[in-house]
Formats: C-alpha cells, structure tokens, sequence
C-alpha cells in the first residue's frame, strides 16, 4: 500500500483470490494527506470507527462487505466474517429514513425496483429516454444505501411464495429488475450487483439478445436471474394471433431456458402492456408472476400476473422515496 494509505493501518485481512484483495485495495478508504494534527487525527478515527453493521454475505462465501461513510460518501470494503457481524433477517419494520405509507391489508410489500440502462446518460434524446439512464455511480450509491439499510434482494420464485398468501418478509426485500438486456447490464450492472451480493433479474428479449449467449451464461452462473421480456418486445395487448402470442410469451421461456438450463419464472411485460388475453398464456408457460408497471409497492394475491414495478430515476433520494412507497 503506497503513500496514498498512510497512517491507515488494515489488521488482518486475508485473501485466497487476486480479485478479492483487487476489492478490497479498490474499495477500501485512503487519506493521501494526514498531518499530525490532533483535530485531524480524532476526526480520522471518527470517520473510520462509522461503521454500519448491516453486511451482505459475498458469493464466495467467506466475506463481508463492510460499509463506511467518510465525508458524506459511502465506501464498501471486505472483511472475514466473525461472530459479531450478523445480518438481521428481521428488520421488516425497523425505523425507515422516511416514513412507509400505510400497506393495504393482505398485500405484501416488496418493492419491485425496474431498471433500463445502467450507463452514462446521454447528452441527446428525449426526456423519457434520458430517464431510463441511471449512471453507474448512482447505481452503486443506491445499491450501497440498500446495503446500508440491510435490504435483501429476492428471486421472483420467493416473491410469489410470499404473495401469494399475502405476507411480508420478515427482512426488508426488493427485486431488482433489468429490462430489455442492454449491453451495459452485463458490463455496468452485473459486476455491481455481484460486488454487493444482490441478484439482479434480467429480462431478456429472446430473439434480439444484445448480451451475447456466453454472458447470458456467465450471469446465470454467477447468481443472476435471466427472465423473459418476450421474443420479440412485441406489443402483447394488440397481439391477436394465437400462435404469435405463444412464441412472445411461451415460446421465449423455452429458448432461454435452454441459454441458461435454468427454469424461468416470471415475466416482464413489453412496455408494461398487457391484457386478458395475454395473461392467459401465462400457465401454458408455467409462469408464476407477470410484471407490468405502476406505483404501488404492496402487491395482492389477485394480482399476481400483473404486479406493480417501480421506474428507478438516477437519484438516491428518490429511492428513499419509493421504497416507502411515497413517490
């Protein structure tokens, strides 16, 4: 460690992997310029003492990722877990930083979070384009505020068990949804989910994969969830042919269920339009849950083949927001 870390000593941190110390030494917070002043020296040991104990268990099974807030800034860094690191696994109705809205009795709450382009957003194009950009940096501010806040990520297999009967988690969860399988999902959004110990639910448009079949494969085996968004991103409200309607719907389940070799269990609507006669095809797929859009964060049994999902704008202070369901 070179000048950039002096004065800040790392006691005890062991790796078996390269990439895992590449973490650890990319992650972890530096001081280039500590002088030997007390005021200095007090409020350096304030700011690394901040820690949160709310850790993520990371997918090799031997770290946690650590959160530390310096400046106004959150930073993650690994350590080995030890009996004083717990997850709380029940913390449903802990303090929110802003107060929840009142849940709908027999729902279950479980923000649905809805994603585009997780990429630099573009100087040109109109402002509804611009909107389905969230930047890698405020993407991973917001997956560290999730940390922070000990949110778990659930599969939408867990989600319809839950909702089904109409019950909460006994954690704070959400569902991280993709759509379309841009490009930028593998190479922005994947390495950060991962990074944090989330599993991130890609919705994939079978026929127009923009993630080559190889990464396809690498996310499905490195935790994520690769769902189905149609064959075609047709508009499956004004489909009438029957045999169109089973490609978009079935038919793309079959083909990336063979991408993957893993059984698909939700879908995500195109443009978040549906109707009756879409939402019939959905047991010949043996689909458990249809995802459509909306603002509701509390979804009922009813429902469970048009739930809500919420737009993710590039902020963290909107994110606050819908996860208590006040945007």
């Amino acid at each position: 460690i070179n000048q950039a870390y002096q004065r800040v000593r790392v006691v005890k941190v062991f790796t078996k992997k390269i990439g895992q110390l590449q973490n650890f030494l990319n992650n972890i917070v530096a001081y280039s310029q500590i002088d030997n002043d007390i005021n200095t020296k007090n409020r350096l040991s304030k700011e690394l003492k901040h820690i949160i104990y709310n850790p993520i268990l990371d997918r090799e099974g031997e770290l946690y990722w650590k959160i530390s807030v310096v400046k106004d800034k959150l930073y993650t860094y690994p350590i080995y877990i030890t009996e004083q690191f717990e997850i709380d696994d029940n913390n449903f109705y802990s303090d929110y930083d802003i107060a929840p809205t009142q849940q709908t009795v027999g729902t279950t709450r479980v923000p649905i979070l809805m994603y585009h382009h997780i990429e630099e957003v573009p100087e040109s194009g109109s402002d509804f384009a611009k909107s389905l950009y969230v930047t890698p940096e405020i993407f991973e501010q917001q997956l560290a505020y999730l940390v922070k806040k000990n949110y778990k990520s659930i599969t939408p297999k867990e989600l319809y068990n839950l909702a089904k009967k109409g019950e909460n988690p006994s954690q704070k969860s959400i569902m991280l949804t993709f759509d379309d399988g841009n490009s930028n999902n593998y190479t922005n959004a994947y390495p950060l989910l991962k990074k944090y110990g989330f599993t991130g639910i890609f919705y994939i448009i079978s026929n127009k994969k923009l993630i080559s079949i190889e990464h396809l494969q690498e996310m499905a085996v490195g935790g994520m969830i690769i769902d189905s968004h149609s064959a075609t991103h047709a508009d499956l409200s004004r489909t009438r042919s029957a045999n169109k309607l089973y490609t978009e719907i079935v038919g793309s389940k079959h083909t990336l269920e063979k991408i993957t070799g893993k059984e698909i269990y939700s879908i995500a609507y195109p443009g978040c339009v549906a109707n009756r006669n879409t939402y019939r095809y959905l047991p010949q797929g043996d689909y458990l849950i249809g995802l459509s859009c909306g603002k509701d964060i509390d979804h009922s049994p009813s429902r469970l083949h048009a739930l809500s999902r919420r737009h993710i704008y590039n902020s963290v202070e909107s994110l606050k927001d819908i996860l208590s369901g006040k945007l």
